[in-house]
């Protein structure tokens, strides 16, 4: 014998309460869809970047273009990408509620538990309302914690040559292993014999911009790849960052804003943007783009 569902009635001598909890499902169920579909994902043309095998905060807008408040219960999913495929790592679970005023955006960070990986995989987070239904998707690139091992590779077996002031570099290079021959006078830069050098300098004082040494700047007249993370200029408003190749003499002198370095010990696109400057330093001019950026 076919029965009728009757989840909705908890309490069956209760005529009253289930009329009411009947009523109260059917108004929860329609605000919340309806507050699903009016949410948005902002998307953005910047790819965010994080460290596998850990919990890491993917950054997400939200929109409400409606003209009414919108509350929604958010959901998240974690998606493994491959050319072809989508491939859930879990199911949906319950992250937290929104409210939303009419015409809001909100920067939310969520808290997501990466895998274990062995490679730069790509991967995608679903935004859903709670009946799992999809809000929107927030595509990142995940890498294993050897990226800087890349740079190992580009030198070869020599030391990287470093005169960091700033000490934007020498803690993270020394945690992954990476040989390092100290530039602190003009004799160390004259009797430094590797491939590449990396220079940090400490913001300006007193109005004086940090310059580069004359030592550095002769070895990279005779062909001495180099990198100078400088600090932006002391003035108002502040010049957008730039990336320059400057061929100088024999050598390539690569100038990039200190910023990108920032929390580079824990930050995996602050390490990617290193390795792209080194590629930049070590390659031929006619194999690089100097508008890169």
């Amino acid at each position: 014998m076919n029965r009728k569902p009757t989840t909705s009635i908890p309490h069956p001598a209760s005529r009253r309460v289930s009329k009411a909890g009947v009523w109260f499902a059917l108004v929860v169920f329609a605000f919340t869809g309806i507050s699903a579909r009016a949410l948005e994902v902002v998307s953005t043309t910047s790819v965010q970047h994080v460290f596998a095998d850990g919990a890491r905060a993917v950054e997400v807008r939200f929109r409400n273009p409606a003209t009414e408040i919108v509350h929604v219960a958010l959901r998240v999913q974690l998606l493994q990408l491959t050319s072809a495929t989508a491939v859930p790592v879990g199911g949906p679970r319950a992250w937290k509620n929104l409210a939303l005023q009419p015409g809001q955006t909100v920067l939310e960070n969520a808290t997501i538990e990466f895998p274990k990986l062995r490679a730069s995989t790509r991967f995608a987070v679903r935004w859903l309302a709670a009946d799992d239904k999809v809000i929107g998707v927030t595509t990142l690139w995940v890498h294993p914690d050897s990226l800087l091992d890349t740079l190992k590779r580009l030198v070869g077996d020599q030391p990287v040559g470093l005169a960091d002031d700033a000490g934007l570099l020498r803690k993270t290079l020394a945690a992954r292993k990476i040989a390092i021959s100290d530039l602190h006078s003009a004799e160390s830069w004259n009797r430094f014999r590797g491939r590449l050098a990396l220079v940090t300098s400490k913001p300006a004082i007193d109005g004086d911009e940090p310059r580069l040494e004359a030592a550095a700047l002769a070895r990279a007249k005779d062909g001495l790849p180099l990198i100078w993370f400088r600090p932006p200029p002391k003035i108002a408003p502040p010049p957008p960052p730039l990336i320059e190749r400057l061929s100088l003499g024999r050598g390539t002198v690569v100038l990039a804003p200190a910023a990108t370095l920032a929390d580079l010990e824990n930050s995996s696109a602050a390490q990617l943007a290193l390795l792209r400057f080194v590629v930049l330093a070590l390659s031929a001019p006619t194999q690089i783009d100097t508008t890169a950026q």
